[in-house]
């Protein structure tokens, strides 16, 4: 039942109400398109008499020529020269006279349908308007029935909650009636079962077992044909006790309807419409044009994101001479060790060409695939949003790393701006520079948008002066105990988001606090450890420093939240414990996309390397998993926390490697099993926690699909009836 329908002059009025809210919208979308024909009518008007000036002096020249020749001709033949001018002046006023009426009247015909399409947004508004008094007298119409009615409502109300009530009360006598009726009906079948057969062996026990078993077993002697009988019995009493039981507990939920329905509420939200909201929901967040090109930005560029985490676990696993690398197992001498650094480099050219350039090569990416949508090149659009993502970091050339990962954030907003601004500016036709037709295709195209190339790289100049010059002003600004500046946007995002965290880091609440903030920034694509890093990691690098000393004089320590805890137990395969999400998808996924991406990524999360995921799968911007990917590493931290503050694991005091695998970790900066078995309590749980959702992304891909096909099926059906028609036309032409 729909909001208020239990009250039939209400629920008319609110019909109509959103019948005129979904002509408001009609009448917008009128206007709107109505108002863009205007527009390019206007520029139409603007353009007719060049276009026939224009005209008008190709066919002059044409002329001209004609006269020319004839001239030439009369240098060899004898003709009347004052005539051919003569006849070359009156065919050029005639040329004139003809196309200033061509001309005329185009104008004339052109205003006559400006004048039409104003005539027709007048209308519309006034429309819109009558709409929006009829909407506003409907809507106090419904408050003052609604008013009228609330006393009515609440006797009722009060009446209905009394008779619920006693319908509980004599439910909860019913169904313990029931239950005792079906008590001493299964004695008596036992008991009877007991005589008839002699025996006094535990028959409940084996019917409990019988019952649970899938599948029944061969019958072997007349014992078990009679127990197979009773339980057939014992089962028809138990469904009919049950049938008893849900048809008293369906009073009382019919009951609890009927109160709701007199408030004038609607039906109670179910997994089912839940499930349906957010498929609607997350259907047009995905179909919407920026998150479509943010998506397929990052598709596009997966490879260098994997190439990248490869070579970081080369790095750091089999080629590392350091704690967790394979090479820390041998004695390695100073000339090893020299040819594995060597070695190792080749990795870091690796990362320098993919990770250190991501963020810049993000916001060319993004760009590019935005620009269908504004009916613009391609390849122009991704070099207006790299130029303007050079422009909005002015010191790029002191700090390399707003190229990298932490410029992830202002990589992709800029490009969607400067795409944006560049598009519309594109469609204007007063800033296309005209050139001949004589110049070369592409010329022509290069100037058509150099005024949109300009306005776009003025106007993100204009915010990078404007955030520079506002640095220089502010000057140095303290946090915690660094003094830090901004001259470009990236340092700004970290000023704004480190200063109010300066006191939110130690303790239980800091750490909820800081988790947070942190998957939060990870979901919306900002590098949380390069802003968070330097205000959490000084506090826990003093903490793990002050657990060391503690233990070594034999006192208990006291700080929870260290690094090595945050690495072992929350971020368990990665930010975000996504080596959960990887083995729930493993397990329960049906998606063919999220399948091959987590078996993609399930040998880098072992070593914590999940961007692979974050931007692949992605996670990143993905409405489906931010509840599990912000909550779940909270949750996570919740355990760990209680669990060393209660002294079932000891505090953390050993600094290990971030790539150590996960449970290996806990053990390993624990020094307890305790530790390991904590972060597997962790490990399940974050399974546990991302399962729903890896559940109700399959639900949500097959609606899809649905309706998809249902579209399809719709379209095929319109194109066959289209078909008929025409064939029909056909024959009785013919005819």
């Amino acid at each position: 039942m729909l909001k208020f329908e239990n009250y039939p002059d209400i629920f008319e009025l609110i019909k109509v109400v959103n019948t005129d809210k979904d002509r408001k919208f009609k009448f917008k979308k009128e206007i709107s398109d109505l108002k863009s024909e205007l527009h390019n009518k206007k520029l139409k008007l603007k353009s007719v008499s060049g276009m026939f000036l224009k005209i008008r002096k190709e066919k002059e020249k044409e002329l001209t020529a004609s006269l020319d020749v004839e001239l030439s001709n009369a240098r060899y033949k004898k003709s009347d020269i004052n005539k051919l001018y003569k006849d070359y002046k009156l065919n050029l006023s005639l040329l004139k006279e003809e196309y200033d009426i061509k001309r005329d009247n185009r104008i004339q015909k052109m205003k006559v349908e400006i004048y039409d399409i104003q005539n027709k947004i007048e209308q519309i508004k006034t429309q819109l308007l009558v709409n929006k008094e009829k909407t506003k007298e409907d809507k106090n119409k419904i408050k003052e029935l609604w008013n009228i009615k609330r006393e009515e409502v609440e006797q009722r109300n009060e009446l209905l909650l009394s008779e619920l009530k006693v319908l509980k009360n004599e439910t909860k006598e019913n169904i313990s009636k029931y239950k005792k009726e079906y008590n001493e009906k299964h004695k008596n079948l036992i008991n009877q079962w007991k005589i008839d057969n002699h025996s006094l062996v535990n028959v409940g026990y084996i019917l409990r077992k019988l019952g649970r078993k899938r599948r029944l077993k061969p019958i072997n002697n007349e014992i078990d044909e009679t127990i197979y009988e009773l339980s057939l019995k014992v089962n028809e009493i138990k469904i009919d006790f049950k049938n008893k039981v849900q048809t008293e507990k369906n009073k009382v939920k019919d009951k609890k309807l009927i109160v709701r329905y007199n408030k004038g509420k609607a039906d109670p939200i179910t997994i089912k419409t839940s499930v349906d909201k957010i498929t609607w929901a997350s259907g047009k967040l995905s179909n919407w044009k920026f998150m479509v090109a943010i998506k397929n930005g990052f598709f596009s560029l997966m490879p260098l994101v994997i190439v990248g985490a490869m070579f970081i676990l080369v790095n750091n696993i089999i080629l590392g001479a350091g704690n967790g690398g394979i090479f820390n197992l041998f004695y390695l001498t100073a000339d090893q060790l020299a040819v594995l650094d060597r070695l190792k480099s080749i990795g870091s050219y690796i990362w320098n060409g993919t990770y250190a350039f991501f963020g810049l090569l993000l916001c060319g990416a993004i760009s590019y695939h935005l620009a269908p949508y504004y009916k613009v090149n391609q390849w122009a659009a991704a070099i207006v949003g790299i130029v303007s993502f050079l422009i909005m970091n002015p010191s790029f050339w002191g700090n390399l790393g707003v190229f990298g990962t932490s410029g992830m954030f202002t990589a992709m907003i800029i490009a969607l701006a400067s795409t944006s601004i560049f598009g519309r500016l594109s469609k204007n036709d007063k800033l296309k520079i005209k050139m001949p037709e004589s110049v070369p295709d592409g010329v022509a195209k290069s100037f058509n948008v150099l005024i949109p190339y300009s306005i776009t790289a003025v106007f993100f100049g204009l915010i990078a002066f404007a955030i520079s010059w506002i640095g220089s002003i502010v000057g140095e600004i303290t946090v915690g105990s660094n003094s830090v500046t901004f001259m470009d946007i990236n340092g700004l995002i970290t000023v704004a988001i480190q200063k109010p965290l300066v006191n939110a880091v130690s303790g239980f609440g800091g750490m909820i606090t800081i988790v947070m903030i942190w998957q939060l920034l990870w979901f919306m694509g900002i590098h949380a450890s390069g802003i968070l890093s330097p205000i959490v990691e000084p506090i826990q690098l003093d903490g793990l420093t002050q657990n060391q000393q503690a233990l070594a004089e034999g006192i208990q320590p006291e700080y929870v939240f260290t690094n090595p805890f945050m690495n072992n137990f929350l971020f368990m395969g990665g930010t975000g414990g996504t080596i959960g999400l990887i083995i729930a998808i493993l397990l329960f996924s049906k998606r063919g996309d999220y399948r091959s991406m987590a078996k993609v990524t399930l040998i880098p999360a072992l070593f914590c390397i999940n961007e692979p995921l974050l931007f692949g799968l992605p996670i990143v911007l993905n409405p489906i998993l931010f509840i599990p990917f912000v909550f779940g590493p909270i949750i996570a931290g919740m355990i760990a926390y209680f669990a060393t503050t209660t002294g079932i694991m000891p505090h953390s005091s050993v600094v290990v490697p971030w790539t150590t695998p996960p449970i290996l970790g806990g053990i390993l900066t624990t020094k307890s099993i305790m530790g390991g078995l904590v972060a597997a309590v962790n490990f399940v749980m974050l399974i546990s926690i991302y399962t729903p959702f890896v559940l109700l992304a399959n639900k949500i891909e097959q609606r899809e699909l649905l309706n998809k096909f249902a579209q399809n099926k719709n379209q095929n059906l319109e194109n066959v009836v289209k078909l008929n028609s025409n064939l029909n036309n056909l024959n009785s032409t013919n005819v």
